[in-house]
């Protein structure tokens, strides 16, 4: 179970130090949450836009 969760957080790490999220134009600003499912979700998803960074180094 740790090493999952290991993994997964490093698998995260890499993808904010290479890649740059915003919104698309189809999430909703604010965000209105969707009142019939049982965890917290956002009605109609969130939609992102992913550009991969350039190394400067």
């Amino acid at each position: 179970m740790r090493f999952g969760e290991l993994q997964a957080s490093i698998g995260i790490i890499q993808l904010l130090r290479n890649f740059h999220f915003k919104p698309c134009a189809r999430t909703k600003v604010p965000l209105v949450y969707a009142k019939k499912n049982f965890l917290i979700a956002a009605e109609g998803g969130i939609h992102l836009m992913v550009e991969k960074l350039e190394k400067t180094i």
